[in-house]
């Protein structure tokens, strides 16, 4: 299968150019160049993909030889034709292999002019961002920057169940994608050092796109990492997709034994906002629930899913018309945590390792609606008010009321303000203040 024809119709010109002047610029450098990951799946479903993702493999590297000049492995032989020049990749080692990659980055950067470019040559790695800024982590729903990943060949072990994989470079192709997390996202497309737009696939990937599958490439796959418990199922919602019968399997049996707690909150939280930030969020939730995800990841959050489809669906489905993670989370909150105060809501965000600019913008919308004064709220607050269902409360009760019963000003004004404020049973200013002299005086 060739995708030369396809990379043409569905990239936009300056990217397709971009991809075909990477794997020049990589061919001249002495790496063989290879589209690989998501957008070569978002290209064989004919979607857009906003990100690219490019591996190199140094010309003289094969299965048969790596960096330290070792001999082949058992059962690895070069392919027909191939001769394993090892003593010529010996001689540069790693080093040099660097020198070529950021020699690589120098030529881009100066190509693409106006764009940003971040190395990191310690792991063989250099992103490149088109003009246009950043992709926004607050909002990973924007499609309008493009980013080009390029990456030396890999491959990765984990010491330990949810840990961080221990990376060894340079590797050959196939070694590199049997690392992916899934078989639909293990594809590769040559850009050099063979037919231009030459498909790889080593491990039934396009079956598995052709079948509407999420499969994992090896039984180990979720104990490895568990964070790719969520992502399966973030994929399987986005692309509409079921999982692989064995995949499923895998997938109870590392929730039953709990590998997610086996990973650090930050990294289970990332996954969770990628997940609400999917365009079909409620979904992808509701697939959470029905794999048991709850009972081992944020059961506070999570727990009342079940009872959110007979009840408050129609409110969580309003997660899809807001734009931003942070106010989707807000939502989320709002719906699954009923009663928290704002102290209560910014002591859960600081418990799953929530950012520190999302926790003060989400706890700011519920102090704001407790009845605290905030002279800022973030630009999604009004379409989330309305999603919600909230209206400004009227105000019950002045400090000029408390003067009239009898009160001293002090702190327990305002503690008796917030109190009558936060109280949703309260509906009268009689009621408020029989409230207030029973429980104050």
């Amino acid at each position: 299968m060739n995708l030369k024809k396809i990379l043409i119709k569905n990239y936009p010109e300056r990217l397709y150019s971009l991809v075909t002047f990477a794997g020049e610029t990589a061919s001249a450098f002495g790496f063989n160049a290879y589209l690989v990951g998501g957008c070569v799946r978002d290209i064989l479903m004919n979607q857009g993909s906003k990100d690219i993702d490019i591996a190199l493999v140094p010309t003289e590297f094969h299965a048969g030889a790596n960096i330290k000049g070792e001999t082949p492995r058992k059962g690895e032989t070069p392919r027909k034709g191939e001769t394993s020049r090892k003593g010529e990749t010996s001689r540069e080692g790693r080093a040099g292999i660097i020198r070529r990659l950021n020699g690589m980055a120098a030529v881009i950067k100066r190509k693409y002019k106006g764009s940003q470019l971040k190395a990191h040559p310690e792991f063989g790695t250099l992103s490149l961002f088109l003009p246009g800024g950043r992709l926004s982590r607050s909002n990973p729903l924007s499609h309008s920057v493009a980013r080009v990943d390029f990456a030396i060949a890999r491959r990765e072990r984990y010491p330990s169940a949810g840990s961080l994989p221990a990376v060894d470079f340079p590797a050959d192709i196939k070694a590199d994608l049997l690392r992916r997390d899934f078989t639909i996202n293990s594809i590769a497309v040559c850009l050099s050092g063979g037919p231009s737009g030459e498909v790889l696939d080593f491990y039934g990937g396009i079956k598995d796109i052709r079948d509407k599958k999420i499969n994992v490439l090896h039984p180990r796959s979720f104990i490895d990492d568990p964070t790719r418990i969520l992502r399966a199922l973030r994929f399987a919602g986005r692309l509409g997709f079921g999982v692989g019968g064995n995949t499923g399997r895998l997938l109870a049996d590392a929730v039953r034994k709990n590998y997610p707690g086996k990973v650090s909150q930050e990294r289970i939280t990332n996954e969770f906002l990628l997940a609400i930030g999917e365009p079909d969020a409620p979904h992808i939730l509701k697939l959470f629930s029905k794999y048991d995800i709850n009972n081992a990841i944020w059961r506070e959050l999570l727990a009342g899913l079940p009872g959110l489809r007979k009840g408050k669906g129609s409110v969580l489905s309003g997660m899809s018309r807001l734009c931003t993670v942070d106010a989707r989370l807000c939502l989320l909150l709002r719906v699954a945590l009923p009663g928290r105060g704002s102290q209560g809501i910014k002591n859960f965000l600081r418990k799953i390792k929530v950012r520190r600019e999302t926790v003060r913008r989400i706890t700011g919308v519920f102090e704001y609606m407790s009845g605290a004064r905030q002279d800022v709220l973030p630009l999604w607050a009004s379409e989330f008010f309305r999603i919600a269902g909230f209206k400004k409360p009227s105000v019950l009760i002045t400090g000029h009321d408390l003067l009239k019963e009898g009160f001293t000003p002090g702190p327990l004004f305002k503690k008796i303000l917030s109190d009558v404020r936060a109280n949703a049973s309260l509906k009268t200013k009689r009621g408020a203040l029989e409230y207030i002299n029973k429980k104050y005086r």
